[in-house]
């Protein structure tokens, strides 16, 4: 095996090691293990005694039926649903965002809800918000319009009657009629919001790229062991979310290209003829293809010239536990096709589309080499682990502070790197 090869690999064994084993780019690496003790009197090693704590709701749940000691869910488990659709106009001069969304919440629960709880994550730039990470400005929050629970439209009041309050990052919703077991609710909101410049935790803006993170009212989880999970954001957490499904709107300059959690739905309504071929191509290519070059970023080129300058992409995702998305001007596009083995169970071999959108400097960091690197490693967790359950992985080019970051059928990439250290990062995110 020449030196090359051989380092390679052992550069591999690292990377995969370090995608499984620790948190996102940003976050806390994993705790060290306990040390062996030395007996008195011998050479032997044993393993230190280590006290498990009891939790009670825990316990509570494996008495219930919900969990089991093994880790596998209890013959009684549950999870609660939401369904969302969502629509949002991103004005880039402005910096600014209009959400209108609706939930439809469905109490898989043996519990009445009176109360529910949804996360407000982008009132971490409110004026006084707490953060336990750099937040580059405490200027706007999330700005509220319309709430509307079961019909019913709320005002912000404390108390106990029909209403809602917000605390930080959490807001509390009193219910006009509570939620019985297998019942369910809908819920309405309207909402504005400033897209934060480079600096924010995990996403923003750099006025060339918008990376939209954290950017609509999300039902907080409610679970078997805690009940209401109302954690406060602070800037340098993960994420406990609850899955569903999306639908979502999203409104952008045409020209602009825009990729997202799940699906396009639409893309003989936002794609050109010329982009709708080369990703035909594509999804059965056995390379990388330029599915959008420095020659076509503009309207009627890359994306249809839409409607009054502007075009409406719709996505659909399933089964997921957050929808995020990226759009800029000077996005490239690069596209090639992951084999994944079997991921529906029907015996057939299935792929999975791997896409990467970066601007043209961002070459120096190895981001013409992003949908390879996304292609092998999607394989390879698919090999190893199971197969990559979604329809497509997209690698991000976002502002510098998105640093390495994860979410549902994306990751995103910020600052320059070189090749190792551009791989490792695509590796260890789509690990997660």
């Amino acid at each position: 095996m020449d030196r090359a090869v051989a380092a390679s690999r052992m550069a591999l064994v690292r990377l995969v090691a370090l995608a499984l084993l620790s948190a996102c780019r940003t976050g806390r690496p994993a705790p060290p293990a306990p040390a062996p003790v030395e007996p008195r009197g011998g050479t032997a090693t044993r393993t230190r005694a280590m006290t498990v704590p009891v939790l009670e709701g825990f316990e509570l749940a494996v008495s219930k039926g919900t969990r089991s000691r093994t880790g596998a869910p209890g013959p009684k488990y549950w999870q609660q649903w939401s369904e969302y659709k969502l629509e949002a106009e991103l004005n880039p001069v402005s910096k600014r965002l209009a959400g209108h969304g609706t939930i439809k919440y469905y109490n898989r629960s043996p519990d009445t809800l009176g109360t529910v709880y949804v996360q407000l994550l982008h009132n971490i730039f409110a004026p006084g918000a707490h953060h336990d990470t750099y937040v580059p400005w405490s200027v706007e929050g999330v700005d509220l319009g319309k709430v509307v629970a079961e019909g019913a439209t709320l005002t912000a009041a404390p108390g106990d009657a029909p209403g809602y309050d917000v605390n930080g990052t959490i807001m509390r919703i009193r219910l006009p009629k509570p939620i019985p077991p297998g019942g369910s609710a809908d819920f309405e909101f309207t909402w504005k919001l400033r897209v934060p410049p480079d600096g924010a935790p995990r996403g923003g803006q750099d006025g060339e790229v918008f990376y939209i993170n954290y950017w609509y009212p999300q039902m907080a989880v409610y679970d078997d062991i805690n009940g209401w999970q109302v954690d406060q954001y602070l800037g340098n957490a993960e994420f406990y979310m609850g899955y569903g499904d999306y639908d979502v709107s999203l409104t952008v300059p045409a020209g602009w290209l825009v990729t997202g959690t799940g699906v396009i739905e639409n893309p003989g309504d936002v794609l050109s003829a010329q982009t709708r071929a080369r990703l035909d191509s594509a999804s059965h290519a056995a390379g990388i293809v330029h599915i959008v070059g420095e020659n076509d970023r503009e309207a009627g080129r890359s994306t249809t010239t839409g409607k009054d300058g502007k075009l409406v992409w719709h996505f659909t995702a399933r089964n997921v536990r957050d929808f995020a998305w990226g759009a800029s001007a000077r996005y490239l596009w690069d596209a090639t096709n992951a084999a994944v083995g079997d991921m529906n169970g029907d015996g057939q071999p299935d792929t999975s589309a791997i896409y990467s959108f970066y601007r043209p400097e961002q070459r120096i960091s190895h981001w013409d080499e992003a949908a390879r690197y996304g292609r092998h490693s999607v394989e390879f967790f698919s090999r190893f682990l199971w197969p990559y359950p979604w329809p497509h992985m997209s690698v991000v080019d976002g502002p510098s502070s998105c640093g390495g970051m994860e979410y549902p059928m994306l990751t995103c990439i910020g600052g320059q790197s070189d090749t190792l250290e551009m791989y490792e990062t695509v590796d260890h995110e789509i690990g997660h």
